[in-house]
């Protein structure tokens, strides 16, 4: 018994923790699954398997500045490393179930622990993605695209969709990962051929103008219709900073103190720009 394996089990949302231990059948227990929290869609990601995360910090601390998620946002950056590195630290044999979907934020979070892991000699399991197929309870099929779409009922129908990483796929991952950190953007999203694609800040700025009216409103309205406009493909954090980079442009306008959503209203801009 003691040189059986301890199966750790990554999530990339802490909201999907309960989904995974509610299912009986799988018996996961809480101590074996660790939940990666730094959003690694955006901004700086050079060099975060070592001590250099001053820049990714730093930059994020300036764009949320005055909110009130800013200090868990920041301290997400070295959590998720202490994570992987005090698992790791512990010589015991491991295999890894990584909970990843088809969506950037679970692809890139993947691509960077693979290329730690493939340091070490662990054995890591992963979802086929592009296979899985569930059924609602109409009995209709669906596709999800993130663990946080299903319920503790589907775990073990998605759990006949890991499959074993093999050499060529660690390899994959690794150069994925090498790819999108040396690219040098602040944004990556999924395009529609299921890849990574770095983007420029901006690119969610005129779906965001779309939805400002003539008259005020509350940021998290316009947030709210972007989200499933762009099939929450992004955070609202970083819609909400957008909304107030808009605002410092003068291309829309704002009322009220420019910190979280509840405290500033947008609507079109009647600034004159001649």
């Amino acid at each position: 018994m003691e040189n059986k394996p301890e199966n750790i089990h990554i999530i990339f949302s802490e909201y999907s923790r309960n989904t995974l231990i509610n299912n009986k059948e799988l018996n996961i227990k809480n101590n074996n699954i660790i939940s990666l929290e730094d959003d690694l869609r955006i901004g700086p990601i050079s060099n975060l398997n070592s001590n250099q995360i001053t820049d990714r910090k730093k930059w994020l601390s300036n764009i949320l500045k005055k909110t009130t998620t800013v200090e868990k946002i920041v301290s997400n950056v070295e959590k998720d490393i202490e994570k992987i590195d005090r698992i790791l630290s512990n010589k015991k044999h491991k295999t890894f179930y990584l909970w990843t979907f088809k969506n950037a934020l679970d692809i890139i979070n993947t691509a960077k622990l693979i290329a730690k892991l493939i340091e070490f000699k662990v054995t890591v399991f992963i979802i086929d993605y592009n296979e899985i197929t569930l059924e609602n309870q109409k009995g209709n099929p669906f596709y999800p695209k993130s663990l946080v779409e299903v319920n503790s009922s589907h775990i073990n129908e998605i759990f006949k969709y890991f499959k074993q990483i093999e050499k060529e796929q660690f390899i994959e991952w690794e150069s994925l990962w090498k790819k999108i950190e040396n690219e040098n953007f602040s944004l990556r999203i999924l395009d529609n051929n299921g890849n990574i694609k770095s983007e420029k800040e901006s690119y969610f700025d005129n779906i965001l103008k779309s939805f400002c009216q003539k008259e005020f409103q509350k940021p998290a309205r316009i947030v709210g219709k972007t989200l499933i406009e762009s099939d929450f493909s992004i955070s609202e954090w970083y819609l909400n900073w957008r909304l107030k980079k808009l605002s410092e442009m003068k291309i829309i306008e704002t009322n009220g103190e420019l910190k979280d959503m509840r405290d500033y209203e947008v609507k079109i801009t009647t600034y004159n720009t001649v």
